[in-house]
């Protein structure tokens, strides 16, 4: 989305909600879901959770959920020593209304070719044992629901974005897609005339004509 936000001051947030159903199923078995893209031309971001911690760290593995900021695009599309300033903002959303808050996670983050393309979502510590205490997961419904939101920290970065977008497609303009052939006019029939059918018809009857058995006139 675009436009002015009146809470930041600056481009508007692109937001995606990320719904984990099943959500005790999920942790149990330590699964790594995605959510829709965040796209930003050249940019496109994801929300990246390890349902059960990133099993290669022994400190939250099997006690926390690790979240992550990825880029999906590899950097060799980025300019060189390219950098762009985004506030990304991570909610896990209190399912038992104002009554108890958001966990929330607001931060800014650098991206560019000289920067990681997988961002930890700092001070965003949801324990699995707490997760139904705390309201984020309900028993009956078994779903945790995380928004994911990102931006442009300024209408300058913005701008730098698409000017490189627009110098990313110069260097490397779209190929042409190939059209098709229309498909051939089928006459009244249902048959497809090809090209001279009407001649072989008109020679194969005079043939017929003159094998018959006696003559017909012609003139």
């Amino acid at each position: 989305s675009s436009g002015i936000n009146a809470e930041y001051g600056g481009p508007a947030f692109s937001k995606t909600v990320l719904q984990l159903h099943d959500f005790s199923y999920l942790s149990d078995n330590n699964r790594v879901i995605h959510s829709s893209s965040l796209n930003f031309c050249h940019l496109s971001f994801k929300l990246e959770v390890h349902t059960s911690g990133l099993a290669s760290n022994p400190t939250v593995y099997g006690k926390y959920i690790s979240v992550y900021i990825i880029m999906t695009q590899p950097k060799t599309i980025l300019p060189e020593n390219s950098d762009y300033d985004f506030c990304a903002e991570v909610v896990a959303v209190n399912q038992y209304g104002n009554k108890h808050a958001n966990k929330k996670s607001m931060f800014l983050l650098k991206i560019g070719s000289n920067h990681p393309t997988t961002v930890l979502v700092p001070e965003f510590v949801l324990k699995l044992d707490s997760l139904v205490q705390c309201g984020y997961v309900k028993d009956e419904i078994d779903c945790l629901v995380l928004r994911f939101s990102m931006r442009p920290i300024s209408y300058q970065t913005l701008s730098k974005i698409q000017e490189d977008y627009i110098e990313l497609l110069e260097a490397n303009p779209p190929k042409p897609k190939r059209t098709l052939r229309p498909p051939e006019q089928k006459a009244e029939s249902g048959s497809v005339e090809e090209p001279g059918q009407g001649s072989s018809i008109l020679s194969r009857a005079l043939q017929t004509i003159h094998q018959l058995p006696f003559s017909i006139p012609l003139t």
